[in-house]
């Protein structure tokens, strides 16, 4: 019998709820060890549903911070006036508590939207941001704008979005497909008895809509931006990521034969295009740092 390799295990994530010093509070995974990584999530979703790629992550020699935005997970809703950047501000009060100064961001399509305002507004504690299928760029903005002018046009990203979820797992199998399918099918279910706060989410984004002054923000403070992007991503159309990796003088990465989920229904995938970030630059950069 031929002897198999053995695999090390992957770290295991270690679950938290902070509670900040005004008593918000605040749920968190912690995984791994070396340079800090901070990973922020897409709306409706939260830091449980991209366990998989964490622990992945963890593995390639990360400390990686999953944080739940306001709302989500096992974080409260922010107080009134409540704003898409006191979401942001909240990830930096809860990343003080931890003693977590700089960081690379990692941030999914909401997320890589909140990477963006924190590179912007905070460049002292961002090391590089990765933008996975963000909600930004100058197309995308025009998309969200019509929320708040036209709010029935939710119901049309909604559709688009049961398509983009249809058009992944046409690309998976076996236990794969079963995987995403439940981590659908447990979204879904959430955001049907809690759809506030994702609304909300959804028209904060919309009342910021407007990316390109804090893109343009990122190369005036020598941020490092990577931005990965799907091809048949049906949310955040292609088009934007050729709008953000231009206003942030960033390097674009292009996810072929993929949609707007697919980090969650491949981790995998997701911890190998680290893998090619850090051999292209982004090694260079944590190197320095």
């Amino acid at each position: 019998m031929t002897p198999q390799p053995h695999r090390a295990p992957r770290p295991r994530a270690v679950h938290h709820s902070v509670v900040l010093d005004d008593g918000h509070r605040v749920g968190v995974s912690v995984g791994g060890r070396g340079v800090p990584l901070v990973l922020q999530h897409g709306v409706a979703m939260d830091r449980r549903t991209y366990l998989r790629l964490l622990s992945r992550l963890a593995g390639a020699g990360f400390l990686v911070v999953a944080i739940d935005a306001a709302g989500h997970g096992d974080t409260i809703p922010l107080p009134e006036p409540r704003t898409f950047s006191a979401m942001s501000a909240l990830t930096l009060r809860t990343l003080d508590a931890l003693g977590v100064r700089q960081a690379v961001f990692m941030g999914h399509s909401m997320g890589g939207r909140m990477t963006i305002e924190l590179a912007a507004t905070h460049p002292d504690r961002v090391l590089a941001a990765v933008l996975v299928d963000a909600a930004a760029g100058t197309t995308l903005d025009r998309k969200a704008f019509r929320v708040l002018t036209a709010p029935h046009t939710i119901a049309w990203g909604l559709a688009w979005a049961v398509c983009d979820v249809a058009l992944e797992q046409r690309a998976l199998r076996g236990q794969a497909h079963l995987r995403y399918a439940r981590l659908v099918g447990r979204t879904v279910w959430r955001t049907m008895r809690q759809p506030a706060e994702p609304l909300w989410a959804i028209r904060a984004i919309a009342a910021a809509s407007d990316s390109s002054t804090h893109l343009r923000a990122l190369p005036a403070h020598h941020i490092p931006t990577f931005v990965v992007h799907a091809r048949n991503d049906l949310i955040v159309p292609w088009q934007s990521a050729l709008d953000m990796a231009d206003l942030a003088e960033g390097s674009l990465y292009e996810v072929p034969a993929a949609s707007h989920g697919w980090i969650l229904a491949d981790p995998d995938r997701g911890a190998a295009v680290m893998t090619q970030l850090l051999d292209d630059g982004l090694g260079r950069v944590l190197d320095q740092a």
